[in-house]
């Protein structure tokens, strides 16, 4: 019985150990807000331009000429999640690309995910 309990605590400690700080590609850090997801839409323009989220529209690169907007579906506390960011305009990016978004800072790249 000990034993059993034993185990089952080691099991719980390293699951939440596991949890602890994920590290995508070796350097973007969940903590530090990185996340997966992946693209839904891409466009230039007032169209997408208006789902561009709230926090980034006074970054300086959503007032540039030729702005590129991409609208990541990503996972935030359980729930599925949209958000439209500006990436550069020589960025190039399909519906469906697997990307890492840091939606706590509109100033972060847009990362394209590894296979």
């Amino acid at each position: 019985m000990r034993y059993c309990l034993n185990a089952t605590a080691l099991l719980a400690a390293a699951l939440l150990a596991g949890c602890a700080n994920v590290v995508y590609e070796g350097r973007l850090s969940w903590k530090d807000g990185w996340r997966e997801g992946w693209v839904t839409d891409v466009g230039k323009g007032a169209a997408i331009a208006g789902k561009l989220a709230e926090d980034c529209k006074l970054v300086p690169l959503m007032r540039s000429e030729g702005v590129q907007y991409v609208t990541i579906r990503y996972w935030r506390s359980g729930r599925a999640t949209l958000r439209t960011v500006p990436t550069t305009a020589d960025s190039h990016w399909n519906v469906k690309d697997l990307v890492y978004l840091n939606p706590r800072d509109c100033n972060a790249p847009v990362e394209r995910r590894g296979s």
